[in-house]
């Protein structure tokens, strides 16, 4: 996990990645089955990191994982532009800090350039599903 300031989160995409093939690998090493014999993987993970991948579904920035807290503004936005009650109304939730939409919003305001970029945004399962299977 890399923590550039107090409160942030972030993890590389590409470390998700690397960790699934070595564990993978290591798996079907250990447990003698044959990987022609494999017919599906089961995915499963934490929900509300940010992935922004481009046009060429390459990712843009580390992930904004679950527990980074530097959207408070965004959140505040949020709640401004579509009240409190509507919004619970519609999510179920308040505007959180850990939440994606929240996230989204931070990238826009404050790394512009990344978010003109973005073809693509996933959570953090989603973007291990897209390296295996190539889809979105």
């Amino acid at each position: 996990m890399y923590q550039p300031k107090n409160g942030w989160a972030e993890q590389a995409p590409e470390d998700w990645w690397d960790a699934t093939m070595r564990t993978t690998k290591k798996v079907i090493e250990d447990s003698g089955v044959d990987s022609k014999d494999i017919k599906g993987m089961g995915i499963s993970g934490q929900m509300h990191g940010l992935v922004m991948l481009d046009e060429n579904g390459s990712v843009l920035r580390r992930s904004i994982i679950w527990c980074d807290q530097r959207t408070a503004r965004e959140c505040e936005e949020i709640t401004e532009r579509v009240g409190a009650k509507r919004l619970i109304e519609i999510t179920a939730n308040p505007a959180l800090p850990g939440f994606t939409a929240s996230k989204i919003l931070w990238v826009r305001n404050h790394e512009p350039e990344i978010y003109a970029k973005c073809r693509h945004i996933l959570l953090p399962k989603d973007y291990v599903r897209y390296m295996l299977t190539g889809e979105f």
